[in-house]
């Protein structure tokens, strides 16, 4: 009826999105015409019209259905005529944090925003998205399946739970690569003297994930300050990966930044992504996946 209601119907058929309905089934009309390039588009100049159906201001004539999640709503909608429908994705993003004592921890810049825009550009493109993410600011994406997690461990004993029914395995969390041997069960207190931290080896998860399912589409992320592509490819053929995006980081880049550049490698080619903001590369990054994704089956 709302579509109806106010031209709603001309509106469609003209190609607008005037009102809520329009602008959640818009992009599905379009994705089945002119494919996901022509529904983004269509998403995008719809998505001021769901997020303002979305709250508090759309009850002119109290219409009780306001309060509806109408950008998860979309995003489902959507997703049902993605590439990727059907199709399940883990995910891993952000930090990890690996205790010393019950008030510090050992963590890293990771801000999980390429991790998140990931997340959110798969279940758009029509996979069913398990996001298993460590501590940070960021909401899970509307239509995406969160698990929050703290230290290496628990990522791993996350990801290995959920493995077995995955299409796509995407390691993009920077795991911690050390952790406190012994993790005290007091604050420790200064003292006078220098101290020494033992350290020891976290899990390997995208060693583990690989071993476990060799035949799993798997793709790594390697964040490198020097010889960038060297150690890419190293971690490409060592961990038998389908692709691995690769990207410089430091000061200013890569991580805890908007922005993002991704050398993507796979055996016998390579491209690159960006620069660009980190939503627009895991676009450009889902959109890659898909086609090689595709080729392999």
């Amino acid at each position: 009826l709302q579509g109806a209601y106010e031209g709603g119907i001309g509106g469609f058929c003209s190609g607008l999105a005037s009102g809520v309905l329009g602008a959640v089934t818009l992009p599905t009309a379009g994705a089945a015409v002119g494919g996901m390039q022509v529904a983004r588009g269509l998403l995008n100049s719809a998505e001021a019209v769901v997020e303002s159906a979305s709250g508090k201001d759309w009850d002119e004539d109290s219409r009780t259905w306001y309060s509806y999640d109408l950008p998860q709503e979309a995003a489902r909608v959507l997703a049902c005529a993605g590439p990727l429908a059907g199709r399940q994705v883990l995910l891993t993003a952000g930090p990890t944090r690996e205790a010393i004592d019950p008030v510090r921890f050992i963590s890293n810049r990771s801000s999980g925003r390429m991790g998140f825009a990931l997340a959110e550009a798969f279940a758009r493109a029509g996979a069913q998205v398990t996001l298993v993410h460590g501590p940070g600011a960021l909401a899970v994406p509307a239509a995406v399946q969160g698990v929050a997690v703290e230290s290496a461990a628990q990522m791993h004993a996350a990801v290995l739970e959920r493995v077995a029914t995955a299409d796509i395995f995407i390691g993009c969390a920077a795991v911690a690569d050390y952790r406190p041997a012994e993790v005290a069960a007091q604050k420790q207190k200064k003292a006078a003297q220098a101290q020494t931290l033992q350290l020891e080896r976290t899990p390997d998860i995208l060693a583990d994930v690989t071993a476990r399912r060799p035949e799993l589409f798997a793709v790594g992320f390697a964040a490198e300050t020097e010889q960038v592509e060297h150690y890419a490819r190293g971690k490409l053929e060592k961990k038998r990966l389908a692709l691995i995006c690769a990207n410089q980081v430091g000061t200013g880049q890569g991580f805890d930044v908007a922005d993002n550049t991704l050398q993507v490698l796979w055996a016998g080619g390579q491209t690159q992504l960006g620069p660009a903001p980190k939503t627009e590369v895991a676009t450009q990054l889902v959109d890659l996946i898909t086609t090689h994704y595709n080729e392999r089956a």
